[in-house]
């Protein structure tokens, strides 16, 4: 997940925790389900991209293959695995 710049957030009905464990309140999470089109009872898992765009929104948990096949087929992604070294 690091590899893929991935920062993970858990958007409750009142609070947004953060990866670092940070707990933000009802007011950033209530924004960001407003933004994102998520209902308050409803949980989604959201794949939004370096651009702020929403590229993948399932209400099912994602497997990591599923997860990794998608970012790898991302145009940005694609070009980091064109620079980075073979080992």
């Amino acid at each position: 997940m690091k590899e893929r710049h991935l920062l993970v957030l858990h958007i409750f009905p009142d609070q947004v925790l953060l990866p670092n464990g940070i707990a933000l309140g009802e007011e950033q999470a209530q924004s960001l389900r407003n933004h994102f089109i998520i209902p308050a009872k409803e949980s989604v898992t959201l794949l939004i991209g370096k651009d702020g765009t929403e590229k993948l929104r399932s209400r099912e948990v994602l497997s990591s293959e599923r997860l990794f096949l998608t970012l790898d087929a991302m145009p940005m992604r694609q070009q980091e695995m064109q620079r980075k070294p073979i080992d």
